[in-house]
């Protein structure tokens, strides 16, 4: 990539195209979602094509989830804004057994294939688009539609934005989708430079096809040059801090810069109050509030938080008159503080970081960006309070800025450059019966890939059925990809079903070629496996250790990814095999794990080769096992299976959607009349209310679990929601609390 300009006007088009079928795919809609800044831009770009006279659908990946009103009201609500708001079908007649992040991805890439659109837009975050994309690059899929990845803020990028450690795998599954979704789009744009430069820095593949374009601001939230000019002369009264109140945000910073002031004007009566705007949450162990409370013992002005406005509500009272909006953030890719109150007109003042400037006219920007440093920040209040300050201007005029958003979609030319001719390489399949015995059958494929001359080995077992067209589509896929080695989804059907079409009870869609995940867990695929002859005789065949025919294409996978060699999957299941049922769970799999890491640590540096092996005994920290456990207890009961995935939403975030799934679990285990399992969801209702910050919502519910237990006369429930209500109450600063109940 040698520069980063704004979306070109026209991309291999002399005339504007018309109106276009346009898809954008975001997990966040405004109405039925609260939106972040995802939710935001692709709302409002969708509501601009539209009235532009292009034929736009929001797929709302969410699917149904609504956390206000029903879908239905929604999709009518946007209708009257010739807008097509489709919740992402998820069918369940078959169980998808994959990675939470594939999972979507999947379903997208499954509805986008019987609905053509000609340009299609995917947030990178949590990589939704990334199946669709690999379709199309190993040129399966998509020959006549434009794929654009916007970038608003990775996975990685968040944890290191707020000073965390990875949270669990889930984080090295997402950082894998999300450059995989950015390396296969046919355009990535991004609102900064800043965001692109930490791309770089972490090694991202970035194309020559990325562009900066600031975000579409809504033209309700658009002042005019009048209301701009109309407060440049008032004084200002009032501070106001203006984001979340945490750490990343710059909550410690300002608090030591009012510190500051205060030692500047000493014991002179203040003019100013102070207002802490947004969302509470929490620094260190200490809520925000009680925080920012402590801090102010000393402060000889008047001060108060404002935790519950949404976002009218806060514009509004920051455009009243004599407020000072202060935004000190550490690490922000594109606020969306900063683009409302420029479009507002609200006179602020901003931290001189990540893509923060970038939005600000280059004449302004020295007037409202300050160094992230106490005394610096103290010297621009002091400034603003003592002779005022303007309103800023934003970088490109608003209107301009959708103009040019709507200039490209309407020029960009959708078709794909012709595809790359297929060589005609020889292809030997090794299939092999295993008589139920993995270690035969890798004996066998040892064997047989030794003496085989074909250019490409293709291994498989007994059981499994291949498509009529799997070679013709895995010859395309290599030779589209440059591939070494391939792997495909695989559909499991009923083996005691009668017919010839049996019925697909699951189907199994490996993540890919992270050699990071597949340290942890076979993300590649269990088999069959297209490798080319060459690369098996440079890794020396399968590995040696292993038990299950699963665990030594684990290994080999492994091993070609961390050497080299390309690894991917095609997102078609051209192999089926029976669902056989898991009748060794007793064996450890830790013999086989070790087995695969072995191969991974040859491909390592000597002395961080003993590093892979450390992943066999944090991958027992994580149930690597949900989805196989859910296929051998399909007739469980519904409320461990809510549970589950309850608990995993909860981890990843999605703590809304986490609280949903819990209330449906409570009814059904009221109307079953299982008070262990009540219990059971109201503890891990308390732990999605921690997740989500809302601590005292997290307290009265897990106080509640107790008084449930004492209720329901069952000791050893009681006993446990103690221990686990201490461990909340722990978890939210609580520690009196805490400390009784473990007494």
């Amino acid at each position: 990539m040698t520069s980063l300009t704004h979306l070109p006007r026209h991309s291999r088009a002399s005339e504007p195209k018309g109106p276009r079928r346009i898809c954008i795919a975001t997990p966040e809609v405004i109405g039925p979602y609260k939106c972040g800044g995802i939710g935001t831009l692709y709302t409002t770009l969708a509501e601009s094509l539209a009235e532009a006279g292009h034929d736009v659908t929001l797929l709302y990946l969410r699917g149904s989830y609504c956390e206000k009103g029903s879908m239905d009201e929604w999709v009518a609500a946007y209708a009257e804004k010739d807008l097509r708001l489709v919740p992402l079908p998820r069918p369940i007649e078959t169980t998808i057994d994959g990675a939470l992040c594939s999972v979507t991805a999947f379903h997208a890439y499954a509805w986008l294939r019987d609905n053509p659109f000609d340009i299609v837009h995917f947030p990178e975050l949590a990589g939704p688009g990334h199946y669709a994309l690999l379709a199309k690059k190993l040129g399966l899929a998509f020959g006549q539609t434009l794929f654009v990845v916007g970038t608003h803020g990775p996975t990685l990028w968040v944890r290191d934005a707020n000073r965390e450690p990875l949270h669990d795998l889930y984080d090295l599954e997402n950082d894998f989708v999300e450059r995989q979704s950015v390396a296969l789009a046919d355009v990535v744009w991004g609102p900064s430079h800043y965001l692109f430069g930490w791309m770089r820095e972490q090694e991202w593949q970035l194309h020559d096809q990325c562009y900066v374009q600031p975000y579409i601001l809504p033209k309700a939230a658009r002042a005019t040059s009048d209301e701009h000019d109309s407060k440049a002369d008032e004084p200002i009264h009032e501070l106001v801090f203006f984001g979340r109140l945490e750490t990343r945000k710059g909550l410690e910073l300002f608090c030591d810069a009012l510190d500051a002031l205060g030692a500047r004007i000493g014991s002179d009566a203040p003019t100013f109050s102070v207002t802490f705007m947004g969302r509470n949450w929490q620094i260190g162990e200490e809520e925000s509030t009680d925080y920012i409370a402590r801090r102010a013992a000393q402060w000889p002005w008047s001060w108060k938080c404002a935790t519950d406005w949404n976002q009218p509500e806060a514009i509004s009272y920051l455009k009243a008159g004599g407020k000072l909006a202060v935004m000190p953030s550490y690490m922000d890719n594109s606020p969306n503080t900063v683009y409302e109150c420029l479009g507002a007109g609200v006179r602020f003042i901003a931290g001189d970081s990540g893509g923060i400037p970038e939005l600000i006219h280059p004449d302004d920007v020295d007037d409202i960006c300050f160094p992230l440093e106490p005394e610096g920040l103290a010297t621009r209040m002091q400034e603003a309070l003592e002779v005022g300050i303007r309103a800023a201007r934003p970088a490109i005029p608003f209107d301009d800025n959708e103009a040019h958003w709507l200039a490209w979609h309407e020029s960009v030319d959708a078709s794909s450059d012709a595809a790359p001719s297929i060589p005609d390489v020889s292809v030997e399949l090794i299939r092999v019966d295993a008589g139920n015995t993995d270690a035969t059958c890798h004996v066998a494929w040892r064997s047989a890939g030794k003496d085989c001359e074909a250019d490409v080995l293709l291994f498989l077992e007994e059981h499994h059925r291949i498509e009529a067209h799997a070679i013709e589509r895995l010859r395309l896929a290599a030779a589209r990809s440059g591939a070494d080695v391939l792997t495909t989804f695989t559909h499991q059907f009923d083996p005691d079903a009668s017919g010839d079409v049996p019925m697909v009870l699951s189907t199994r869609i490996p993540l890919g070629g992270s050699v990071a995940v597949g340290a942890l867990y076979n993300c590649f695929g269990r088999g069959p496996v297209w490798i080319r002859r060459e690369v098996f005789e440079a890794l020396g065949g399968f590995p040696e250790g292993a038990r299950s025919t699963e665990d030594f294409v684990w290994g080999l996978c492994t091993k070609a990814a961390a050497t080299g060699f390309r690894v991917e999957v095609v997102p078609e299941a051209l192999f089926s095999e029976p669902l056989r049922p898991d009748n060794d769970t007793k064996r450890s799999p830790y013999p086989d794990h070790v087995a695969t890491l072995r191969a991974l640590a040859r491909a390592l540096p000597g002395q961080l080769s003993s590093l892979a092996l450390v992943a066999a005994s944090l991958k027992r920290r994580r149930d690597t096992t949900t989805t196989r456990k859910r296929s051998r207890t399909a007739t469980s009961n519904p409320v461990d299976t809510l549970l589950s995935a309850g608990r995993l939403l909860a981890d990843r975030g999605a703590t809304g959607e986490a609280l949903r799934v819990l209330e449906s679990a409570r009814e059904i285990a009221q109307q079953l009349d299982r008070p262990v399992e009540r219990v059971q969801v109201l503890l891990l209702t308390a732990y999605a209310h921690v997740r989500s910050g809302d601590k005292k919502a997290a307290k009265h519910v897990a106080l509640e679990a107790i008084a449930f237990s004492a209720r329901s006369g069952s000791p050893p429930s009681l006993f446990e929601a103690f221990l686990r209500v201490a461990e909340i109450t722990s978890l939210i600063g609580d520690h009196e609390t805490s400390s009784q109940l473990y007494l």
